[in-house]
């Protein structure tokens, strides 16, 4: 039987509820985590991280003495990144050096033509101690930021090459050459799940390191199975249930009635790792466009399948720049199992099946540029399509300025229960999403805890 109250309680189980479940038991309080189904959280979105989301990973780990966190390294195996800018195919390594390299070759626009010729007289050592000793300065200080001010100092590349690097990349960002209006988009789809045509500094570093960096793919099963071992170590309840019902009075949630023998279950503060589109309990009143996606299975037998296996390949055409299906991305197994990611506006009254047919062709024609003789007839007879839980969030221009980290919470962020304003709601899921992605998503959260 679970206690009849409870000081957090965390709807929704998955990774970082269980990280910040424990944090709160390591601060004394009582911790309940909610299994329930309904309460999804992503996909992509939180599985794929770079370095400066696994340094900050391994600082909470430090602040809060979660073992598995400090040895985060051990559930990361490489995902490195391939971006597919209309035929332009650019492959990123976990050398840094290499990448910049592949990345001045192929978007030569994006770096100055003099430096360009300058990256062969780079000493590939000494540029890539430079990228650790910028990381390593991020990963220490990120969660010591009170307010953007500070955030934007640890961001700041002081260091010869990168800081020549980022003036340039940056510089090319704010202009309104097509290519560099593209490689934004889809640079902001890829690391974030939120994206609008306004340039910020700080995000363009994010960005850029996001690039560069290693990127990882999160053994998620192994993660979680350690986590919750530690969670229930320290005193924590775990339970698989579902929610009847939320008892709501004064703009404060007292209680949650839950379908299992327990009952009412008392809570002082709620975490709520759900989708609000998903379970519309709550509201959050934002005037953004959403951007729901689709999944696409598929079993592919390609000769060219050995060399995509375990990379995460990107794909945008400038013809689909503003429309209502600007996004997808795709991803093959160790069995060449084709798992793909299709983005769509989600305007009312709208399904992710009316888009199946479109999602099939749009990626059909990015595939067979990569696997030359996919069998289209075999394709459209044999994938398997289902909504996905990815969404991204296209925001005005003025109010993503209010979206950096440690910012105080736009008003378009708070959530409301028939016109109440939920007090001691603390929503967790991706509508929190800000601008550098992940990162920004942990450094903001574990601000609260």
């Amino acid at each position: 039987m679970l206690n009849k109250k409870y000081d957090s309680c965390f709807i929704g189980l998955n990774y970082i509820s269980l990280i910040n479940g424990i944090a709160k038991l390591k601060t004394g309080k009582s911790a309940l985590i909610i299994d329930d189904a309904k309460y999804s959280f992503a996909n992509q979105w939180f599985l794929n991280i770079g370095e400066l989301e696994k340094g900050v990973l391994e600082e909470i780990g430090t602040q809060f003495e979660i073992s598995a966190l400090k040895d985060i390294q051990s559930y990361l195996k490489n995902e490195n990144t391939i971006l597919r800018l209309n035929e332009t195919i650019i492959e990123f390594s976990d050398d840094y050096f290499l990448n910049l390299k592949e990345l001045a070759r192929k978007v030569p626009e994006c770096l100055k033509d003099y430096f360009i010729h300058e990256i062969e007289n780079l000493n590939k050592t000494s540029f890539n101690q430079e990228m650790d000793i910028l990381l390593d300065t991020i990963k220490r200080n990120s969660l010591h930021c009170k307010n953007p001010e500070e955030l934007n100092t640890v961001f700041s590349m002081n260091q010869f090459y990168t800081f020549q690097l980022f003036e340039y990349f940056s510089d090319f960002l704010n202009t309104d050459d097509p290519l560099a209006k593209q490689l934004h988009f889809v640079l902001q789809m890829s690391f974030q799940n939120i994206f609008s045509n306004e340039v910020i500094n700080l995000e363009n570093r994010y960005l850029f390191l996001a690039l560069l960096t290693k990127r990882y793919k999160i053994d998620n099963n192994q993660l979680m199975r350690d986590l919750k071992q530690e969670f229930t170590r320290l005193g924590g309840d775990l339970k698989a249930t579902q929610i009847s019902d939320w008892g709501i009075r004064d703009e404060h949630i007292h209680y949650v009635l839950l379908k299992s023998i327990d009952g009412v279950t008392e809570i002082t503060d709620c975490y709520y790792y759900g989708q609000l589109n998903l379970q519309p309990k709550f509201e959050m009143r934002q005037e953004v466009n959403k951007f729901s996606s689709i999944i696409i299975s598929y079993a592919l037998d390609h000769p060219y399948t050995d060399y995509f296996r375990n990379k995460r390949v990107i794909c945008n055409d400038d013809k689909k720049m503003g429309s209502d299906f600007p996004y997808w991305e795709f991803s093959l197994d160790h069995l060449g199992h084709l798992q793909a990611i299709y983005s769509y506006t989600d305007q009312l009254g709208t399904k992710a099946s009316f888009y199946y047919n479109q999602a099939l062709e749009d990626l059909y024609q990015s595939l067979v540029g990569i696997f030359p003789g996919l069998d289209r007839d075999h394709w459209f007879a044999a994938a398997e399509l289902k909504n996905g839980l990815d969404s991204w969030y296209e925001y005005p221009g003025l109010q993503k300025m209010n979206l950096i980290p440690k910012s105080p919470k736009p008003v378009h962020q708070q959530y409301y229960f028939e016109d109440q304003k939920i007090k001691n709601l603390h929503f967790m899921g991706p509508e929190r999403g800000q601008i550098l992605g992940f990162y920004g998503y942990l450094i903001d959260l574990f601000s609260e805890v």
